[in-house]
């Protein structure tokens, strides 16, 4: 639980007071976290990260308003690079264009009011109501269902590319339950920062895991026992999946893969999942940071 004192959310609210985006409304939980792990750790250096990120707000308000507006083209590029690189085939990428980095000129008042014959009032709140929407524009998030994947694919989903923040917004429309989304290989939007807040993880312990993660070191395969660290059930996150404690494994890091199945597997290389103890049983697995 993340416990944050009042005189810190004030100097929050405050750094961007008056000016839109507000701070205070747009930090993500990572960010909050981060606050957190350098007011418990390095406290002398909290006042210049709060500064930073509100010298930074408003330029990542207009990255995730291009990132929600572009997602899909977004992932179809990045598809296309990496299915020529292993020689597959990207003809049903053809047709996506290019992202597009400015910010759209049209607007409410411009498209609607003029057509309209409102008071001198009405106009009012409804300028005032596309004000704030353009200003908050990244929380208004494409709409997502389980298996639609993105407009470009072939092999659909491909590619969990979205930014934390975007995934910290659109997992609220299916209640926190990550696994929900178009992909089931979205990542829980939390920061190492956010974990070293969360569980008291060190600097050393950190550098222990991204050393292990650069000499694909994989403590628990699915070839050996899993870790029981008294998980709960995964029947807990969600009705009808296995009443009973998983274990703690990690994916292997597949060898050079024969086809797009097998490529798409690569990102999840070295991920820690839990898994009930049934042999071939896929429908109890869930990533670890689904759990969390």
């Amino acid at each position: 639980m993340l416990v944050i004192p009042a005189d810190v959310l004030l100097q929050v609210y405050q750094a961007t007071l008056g000016r839109a985006p507000f701070l205070i409304q747009n930090l993500s939980f990572s960010d909050w976290a981060s606050l957190v792990h350098i007011m418990q750790n390095k406290p002398e250096e909290l006042d210049a990260k709060i500064r930073d990120f509100a010298n930074n707000i408003a330029d990542s308000c207009r990255k995730a308003a291009i990132e929600n507006r572009e997602l899909n083209l977004i992932i179809a590029k990045v598809e296309k690079i990496i299915l020529e690189l292993h020689g597959y085939d990207t003809s049903h990428l053809d047709s996506a264009g290019q992202i597009s980095f400015t910010e759209r000129s049209e607007t409410f008042s411009e498209t609607y009011i003029n057509r309209m014959s409102l008071s001198q009032a009405e106009l009012e709140y409804f300028r005032k109501k596309e004000a704030e929407w353009r200003s908050n524009a990244h929380t208004e998030l494409t709409p997502i269902t389980r298996d639609a994947g993105h407009k470009y694919a072939k092999n659909s989903p491909f590619l969990p590319l979205a930014s934390s923040t975007w995934t910290e917004k659109a997992v609220l429309r299916v209640h926190n339950l990550l696994w929900k989304l178009d992909t089931f290989n979205y990542t829980a939007p939390i920061s190492v920062e956010a974990y070293m807040a969360l569980a008291g993880i060190t600097d050393a312990e950190v550098d222990n895991c991204r050393a292990a993660a650069r000499n694909g070191t994989i403590y628990f395969p699915a070839t050996r026992s899993g870790l029981d660290a008294e998980f709960p059930p995964i029947a807990n996150l969600e009705k009808g999946k296995y009443p009973k404690r998983p274990l703690l494994h990690q994916k292997g890091i597949p060898k050079f893969p024969t086809n797009v199945s097998e490529l798409k597997k690569i990102w999840n290389a070295g991920r820690p999942y839990l898994k009930c103890t049934c042999n071939g049983c896929e429908s109890n697995f869930t990533w670890f940071d689904h759990m969390i």
